[in-house]
């Protein structure tokens, strides 16, 4: 009999209907209707985790699942930040790119990142870029809003994702350094024991 695989996918945000649509279009039938967290396939020994993409690293680190879809910026900070994250990227897929990148406000002097405040939903892939680049400098972490944290006094500077650069935009921002290139990349534990 075969081993059932089981694919971690994000529930819903940016990378949901790009990653279910690959699934589909790889002939993998399943349906994710409502708050199902579940989907089994139809036609294949398949089951699809729909989850927060945050959450996607660590399961397959632990084996949960045999795959993920998710993000190689949130794979990048899940394995900054924990030493029990072994998943790796098999895959680019293609979609979903941006890159993390540093922005400052537009009327901003602001030339070096030495002893600034710095806003990010990605605290670890911050500190471990100044660590490499010897900066010394503040990370405040900052779970939603951070392109405004410069206007309210709390931050020199942000490290925030940019796609099209709209919001950075929109917020008065402009990028000055960028960080890491991302796209959605599908990931297996080190070891592959069902594949």
């Amino acid at each position: 009999m075969q081993s059932k695989i089981t694919i971690a996918i994000q529930r819903k945000g940016r990378l949901y209907e790009n990653s279910k649509n690959l699934l589909i279009k790889s002939g993998i039938n399943f349906s994710a209707n409502g708050e199902r967290l579940l989907a089994r396939s139809s036609n294949m020994n398949i089951d699809i985790l729909l989850v927060r993409d945050d959450d996607i690293p660590s399961l397959v680190s632990k084996g949960v699942a045999d795959l993920g879809i998710v993000g190689q910026n949130v794979l990048a900070e899940q394995a900054a930040a924990n030493n029990k994250i072994t998943a790796k990227p098999l895959l680019k897929l293609g979609f979903s790119k941006c890159k993390l990148a540093f922005a400052k406000p537009l009327n901003s002097k602001l030339r070096s990142l030495k002893n600034k405040n710095i806003a990010t939903s990605y605290p670890a892939l911050v500190k471990k870029y100044l660590i490499k680049n010897s900066i010394t400098a503040e990370v405040i972490k900052i779970n939603g809003s951070v392109e405004l944290t410069p206007y309210i006094g709390i931050a020199d500077c942000i490290c925030d994702l940019v796609s099209s650069g709209a919001t950075l935009e929109a917020n008065n921002l402009v990028e000055f350094k960028s960080l890491m290139d991302s796209e959605a990349v599908l990931i297996s534990p080190v070891t592959l024991n069902k594949i």
